[in-house]
């Protein structure tokens, strides 16, 4: 399950999200914490990642940059909605 600050973080990003619909997703060969939530507009993924901030680029930021990049040329990708470098 993600953590309060997390789950605090995505209620405040998608007002209309249900926090009691969280179900965790399986491991996907990362340290993510994948969960799915329900939203009004159907339903969202919420990944948690706390990871040291430093001017490195790390996984959190190349799943951001690939998923545009792909997505801006057509293939199909999860599309990242919100993205907070400090919390992971």
């Amino acid at each position: 399950m993600p953590s309060a600050d997390a789950l605090a973080w995505a209620r405040r990003a998608f007002p209309g999200l249900d926090p009691l619909s969280a179900r965790p997703l399986p491991p996907a060969g990362s340290s993510r914490t994948l969960t799915r939530l329900s939203h009004t507009g159907g339903s969202l993924v919420l990944v948690e990642n706390p990871v040291e901030v430093t001017a490195a680029v790390n996984e959190n930021d190349a799943f951001g940059y690939l998923a545009a990049h792909l997505g801006a040329r057509g293939i199909p990708v999860p599309g990242v909605l919100a993205y907070k470098r400090s919390r992971g």
